[in-house]
């Protein structure tokens, strides 16, 4: 289950970045912020949860339905144009929250002998850098639309596979 998680996250992450690397620098710093402030509170409150609880939450079924959806509205906004391009211009990815959750559970539960609140910061920190890093490696590599693109299929494909073995 634990493999089938971290794969999740890494398409997730992979997805989404390349979508926030296909906004400006302005909107992008704002969503990789919204995201710190998502890791802080999400290691807050899972600190309070048992593994149990955790798993509970984090339905393999549903991130994968939620993760097609998400897929469909980044093939809509390439192929869309008018009004309905310009609102989905803003949408930066929201199952980005998957990848940072699990980046919280897992820092909250390695790191011993700290207090909550520096692990939350800790991984607010990673998140910002990771987020910040990607996307300005995707616009290093000049990722287009075409890009995001076969990163959606791929993505859908393996929501497939996985809501399947599931």
């Amino acid at each position: 289950m634990i493999s089938i998680l971290i794969i999740l996250g890494l398409v997730i992450v992979l997805t989404d970045s390349i979508r926030l690397s296909l906004m400006g620098w302005k909107i992008r710093t704002l969503w990789s912020l919204v995201w710190m402030i998502v890791a802080y509170g999400s290691t807050m409150w899972l600190t309070g949860l048992s593994s149990e609880d955790i798993y509970g939450y984090l339905n393999i079924r549903s991130v994968c339905l939620f993760g097609f959806i998400e897929s469909m509205i980044f093939i809509s906004y390439l192929f869309y144009g008018g009004k309905r391009k310009e609102m989905l211009s803003y949408y930066p990815g929201l199952m980005m929250i998957f990848p940072v959750t699990l980046l919280a559970f897992w820092m909250s539960r390695v790191i011993n002998g700290v207090s909550f609140m520096a692990i939350g910061v800790s991984a607010s920190l990673v998140t910002v850098a990771l987020l910040t890093g990607l996307t300005s490696f995707f616009r290093w590599l000049r990722c287009e639309k075409s890009s995001l693109y076969v990163a959606s299929i791929v993505s859908l494909i393996i929501y497939i596979l996985i809501y399947g073995i599931a």
